[in-house]
């Protein structure tokens, strides 16, 4: 299965599989919607891969590319969390259905399909953590909404047309090898530019890009790899978040930190100010609720006890994180305090 295509090639997640899967000398296809487009392809024009025109909302193109591989790993989807819901979910379900589809009509051997942790819950203990068996049945935030659908599509669809579907649910990520800033990547940007005025309720369950693409090429290279898999570190409050940022930058620790009710209503505040000034909001009363429901904890003892891998400490992850945002110039670089990790 030397020939695979990577679906959101350009993208945090999907760049760095395709870096790794071009040192381990597979034939790369590298999926990207217009590969014109040299903001797109940057970081991508140095590896030896193939650049392939693909939208995956395109079944013509996504047929075209499926039938030159052994094998696909999807990772591309319209990941915005404040966009609109029903062009949120059309894309995600119908992308990954034209992958599958395609992969299932050129006999492609295997495709690893990228979901998200959300998928399985919001809340959890560190007795009963979330696991491959748990589904999210009470979320609204279209973009999770959309993931649930399209991995329940996926593997009912593989299931009736005995496909080797196998799907990797990751956390949100951080890590090094940013094209351009994800939903993920521009918090840590935000805290950088003090643009973050209040600590939000928020809890997060981080993993490293790295590790979640190392998880997503043994799923791929496993031949008795199979259902789904889960890659995420333990639970983190913002307040711990702009604690280890400003361990390895310079930045202004917002004073103020918000309960739940009042986040809550200031999302119903940026929701109308969205609304007059036809921007996106910082924030939705969905968002805002699905994120302050309460701490999750991840069952992530597949990946470890069937691959062997181990993952990066939260903190290792965003100094790596900051260290790369300064170091390719991807925020103003004024505020750069040195820390024994870094030499200044």
């Amino acid at each position: 299965m030397k020939n695979v295509l990577v679906t959101g090639a350009n993208g945090h997640l999907g760049f760095t599989i395709t870096k790794y899967l071009s040192e381990k000398g597979y034939n790369v296809f590298a999926g990207v919607r217009n590969i014109s487009d040299s903001s797109k392809t940057r970081l991508l024009d140095d590896l030896d891969v193939t650049l392939v025109e693909l939208d995956i909302t395109n079944v013509s193109q996504v047929q075209n590319a499926a039938e030159k591989v052994d094998g696909i790993i999807h990772t591309a989807a319209a990941l915005s969390l404040t966009g609109k819901p029903r062009d949120i979910i059309d894309q995600t379900v119908k992308g990954a259905m034209n992958v599958v589809k395609a992969a299932h009509i050129s006999n492609v051997s295997k495709v690893i399909y990228t979901s998200s942790s959300r998928v399985l819950g919001a809340v959890s203990t560190k007795e009963e953590p979330l696991n491959e068996n748990s589904w999210n049945n009470d979320c609204k935030v279209p973009y999770f909404v959309a993931k649930i659908i399209a991995e329940k599509e996926v593997i009912e669809y593989a299931n009736e047309n005995n496909m080797n579907v196998v799907c990797v649910i990751p956390s949100v990520i951080l890590g090094p090898n940013i094209n351009r800033f994800s939903e993920s990547t521009e918090l840590i940007r935000k805290i950088m530019e003090n643009e973050l005025p209040v600590i939000v309720p928020v809890v997060l369950n981080f993993v490293d890009v790295r590790d979640a693409a190392k998880v997503h090429i043994a799923a791929y290279e496993d031949s008795n790899a199979k259902r789904r898999y889960i890659v995420g570190n333990g639970p983190m409050y913002m307040g711990e978040l702009f604690d280890h940022v400003a361990a390895n930058y310079k930045i202004q620790k917002p004073k103020v930190s918000l309960s739940r009710p009042a986040f809550i209503i200031a999302s119903y505040i940026a929701k109308l100010i969205s609304f007059l000034t036809r921007k996106p909001p910082q924030t939705t009363p969905q968002q805002a609720r699905e994120f302050t429901k309460g701490i999750r904890y991840l069952d992530i003892s597949r990946i470890k006890n069937e691959f062997g891998i181990e993952l990066r400490p939260v903190d290792v992850t965003i100094r790596d994180t900051v260290n790369y945002i300064v170091d390719n110039q991807l925020i103003n670089q004024n505020n750069i305090v040195c820390t024994k990790e870094i030499t200044c």
